[in-house]
């Protein structure tokens, strides 16, 4: 059975990699800092140097692994392709928990901060006023969603830029020019025994969630245009880069107060305390303020994403193609996805915290990536046999296994509750596709035709 829905193509390199830094979002080096800088005493710059290795590898087998499929699913549709349809579930799954519950807590981030704004209206309110106004936005089109985009990330840009350099403003006129080289700012060796390398990779495996954009950028692979070389080139960009960013800014941080993971009075808003002890209370208010248009930026992406990934699965019947499947007739988007993953950030962010959430993102991203590392291999070394010369070996075997060990190593390092509660979500998923495929007797085959980028499914 061939499938005739299609995606509308609107968006080209620019809109991909303001995507990708908006799903990222510039002020996120900031959000776990409290958390993270009580984790490695201070050294987030190194943690993040940690996770960007892993995602930067991962980026790479993300662009290699959309020339070969640049459709939309992700690596749901990667693993199905190249290792196995089942695996390919699975994937799709857990990962399904994680883009869902991202979207989840960029709106409880939203309603958080905008109560500090207007503490009139309390934050299950702020959460329902956001999710309406911004389902209505991306419900008439992805084109219009990155408009919304390509503006509000502009607006946080202008801030966090203004803020680096009031930072290194500060740090100069207190210690000098030579403080912006103090080694410590990475590297602390009187602290760094107490830590240990497993606190700083624990710290990375929370930090991983800044690197999310990359991934979300190949959800839009059937709405972009020439999406085998935009698609590719735009998750490169957007994550070296923005690894170079997390790395700088975070370094910046730790010197302009060194002390502040012993001081933070609240480590899940440290950013506030941070931009109050650098700027005063004026700019520190300012700062919650460009907050919330980054939870905004981090709402519309997040909701977009997993609403492709669902119509990715939906299409190639893992999931109920009547619903899952549904575009809009004139707007062309998965509108039933969109108001289900609506619905659910409104139960989710309005009856549970911001810890229980964030425990269990990293679970199914982690093991994305490192299945997308896989994949790499089993597509161009194994089915494709890419096997001669060095070029080959690089690409398709030694680089994806770089990424592929880091991943698994940061996962290995999660938190004991997100590997719990990602495991159960996992046996639900496990038992759904048992029940589904008759205890896998059954399966979707999916195929990719080139002069057709759409899945074709085959019983």
């Amino acid at each position: 059975m061939v499938h005739d829905n299609t995606l509308k193509r609107t968006l080209g390199l620019g809109s991909l990699v303001i995507f990708g830094i908006a799903y990222m979002a510039l002020s996120t080096v900031m959000t776990y800092m409290g958390i993270t800088a009580q984790m490695t005493h201070g050294m987030i710059a190194l943690a993040f140097i940690i996770a960007g290795v892993a995602m930067i590898f991962t980026a790479f087998s993300y662009a290699k692994m959309v020339r070969a499929y640049p459709v939309a699913g992700s690596a749901f549709a990667y693993v199905s392709n190249s290792i196995n349809p089942h695996v390919g579930f699975m994937t799709g799954w857990i990962m399904m928990l994680d883009y869902e519950l991202l979207g989840c807590l960029s709106y409880l981030l939203l309603g958080l901060y905008m109560n500090i704004l207007i503490p009139a209206i309390p934050v299950w309110a702020w959460v329902i006023i956001a999710v309406v106004i911004l389902t209505i936005v991306q419900y008439v089109g992805v084109d219009i969603m990155a408009k919304v985009n390509n503006i509000l990330v502009a607006i946080v840009a202008v801030f966090m830029i203004g803020f680096f350099i009031l930072m290194l403003k500060v740090i100069i006129t207190g210690s000098g020019f030579s403080a912006l080289f103090d080694i410590t700012g990475l590297y602390n060796a009187d602290e760094f025994p107490k830590v240990g390398l497993g606190g700083i990779v624990q710290a990375a495996s929370i930090l991983v969630l800044c690197f999310l954009g990359c991934d979300a950028v190949t959800t839009l692979a059937e709405e972009a245009i020439e999406p085998k070389k935009n698609v590719g080139r735009a998750i490169i960009i957007v994550t070296v880069g923005m690894g170079l960013y997390f790395i700088i800014y975070s370094y910046v941080m730790q010197l302009v107060w060194p002390s502040a993971w012993l001081e933070f009075v609240n480590p899940d808003t440290a950013s506030e305390e941070l931009v109050t002890y650098v700027g005063g209370q004026t700019l520190g208010l300012v700062w919650t303020g460009m907050y919330v248009v980054t939870c905004v930026t981090c709402c519309l992406a997040a909701q977009t994403s997993a609403s492709r990934l669902l119509f990715g699965m939906g299409r190639d019947g893992v999931l109920p193609a009547k619903f899952f499947a549904h575009l809009h007739t004139k707007f062309k988007t998965p509108t039933y996805n969109i108001l289900f993953i609506s619905v659910l950030s409104i139960i989710v962010a309005c009856f549970t915290d911001l810890l229980s959430i964030s425990s269990v993102i990293n679970f199914g991203a982690l093991i994305g990536f490192t299945l997308v590392n896989i994949c790499v291999f089993a597509q161009y070394f194994v089915k494709e046999k890419m096997r001669s010369g060095l070029f080959n070996i690089c690409s398709y075997v030694i680089a994806p296994g770089i990424g592929a060990v880091v991943c698994l190593f940061i996962w290995i390092n999660l938190d004991s509750t997100a590997k719990i509660l990602g495991g159960c979500w996992a046996v639900i998923g496990f038992v759904y596709l048992a029940i589904a495929t008759k205890g896998f007797k059954t399966v979707k085959k999916m195929t990719f035709n080139e002069e057709d980028p759409i899945h074709k499914s085959e019983d």
